[in-house]
Order: C-alpha cells, then sequence, then structure tokens
C-alpha cells in the first residue's frame, strides 16, 4: 500500500462551475494535493444519466441522446468512454459511503472536457462543455402555446 492509500481523503466542499451551464456546490475529497469529485453528483448536475451504482465495484452512467456509455471500474481499474479505455488507478478513485469519487484527471478523461482548479477559492471550472446535456439549448417545444383565435 503506498502513502497516499494511508492517508485517509480529507473532506471539501467545492464549487463547480459549468461553462455555459450551471453552477453547484460538491461534497468532495482532497488527497494530498489531489482533488476528487464525486462522480454521481457531477453526472446528476451535468444531466447525465447513471445506469448503476454498485458501491466499491463501479458506476455506470450514459449521456443522451446520443448513447455515450460511461464506466468507471474500480474492480477492474478501468475508465471507459465508449470505445476509450484509461486505466484507473487506486490514487484517481475512493469510495466513500458509497459514492465513487474520481480525480480531476481522470473525469476529464471520462467527460472528455477539461477541468481547471483554484485552490484558493475551492473552485473547479469545466469547459468546453457543449456536448453535455445541461449546457446544450432547448430542443424545440413539445408542447405548442395556445392563441386566442380571432373572431371571424
Amino acid at each position: 500500500m503506498n502513502a497516499q492509500q494511508d492517508e485517509p481523503p480529507a473532506p471539501a466542499l467545492v464549487e463547480l462551475h459549468v461553462t455555459g451551464g450551471p453552477t453547484a456546490l460538491l461534497h468532495a475529497v482532497v488527497r494530498d494535493s489531489t482533488m476528487l469529485l464525486p462522480l454521481g453528483a457531477v453526472a446528476n448536475v451535468l444531466e447525465i444519466l447513471t445506469d448503476s451504482t454498485v458501491p466499491g465495484v463501479r458506476w455506470e452512467g450514459r449521456v443522451e441522446p446520443e448513447h455515450i456509455r460511461l464506466l468507471a471500474s474500480t474492480a477492474e481499474h478501468l475508465l471507459c468512454r465508449e470505445r476509450r479505455v484509461w486505466a484507473l488507478s487506486a490514487e484517481d478513485a475512493s469510495w466513500q459511503d458509497g459514492q465513487l469519487f474520481v480525480s480531476l484527471p481522470a473525469l476529464a478523461r471520462l467527460l472528455d472536457v477539461t477541468l481547471d482548479i483554484d485552490w484558493t477559492e475551492l473552485a473547479v471550472v469545466m469547459r468546453p462543455t457543449d456536448g453535455l446535456p445541461a449546457v446544450r439549448p432547448a430542443g424545440p417545444r413539445r408542447h405548442h402555446e395556445i392563441h386566442p383565435g380571432r373572431a371571424r
């Protein structure tokens, strides 16, 4: 076991700024100089669907309507976005109270974004975000407005 795994992660409250989208206050954990964000909570903010979570094992989700499959498996030590696969090290992931927390580099790969951290403000900025459901412009309205008819 390495030194990072011996030290318990410290809790932190972090503001996530999604460029062109929502801002959210998230409970994060910090281990040494590595910040880890809760994957399920980030997915919720971004309107990414969580398909399943098996605590201590994996998190699975998808970006709709493109059906982009996302997977973070601590049991198999891998991170997947569709057909792209990366190693997920113990330093990049930690389970806390049934939630998977992942490092900013791992989260950036999974979501295909860039994440910048401001340690003084405990803020994380996500960009570019145009491919994420929470930032896309609303599609055509499904409900039609009813206009009063003119008297004939």
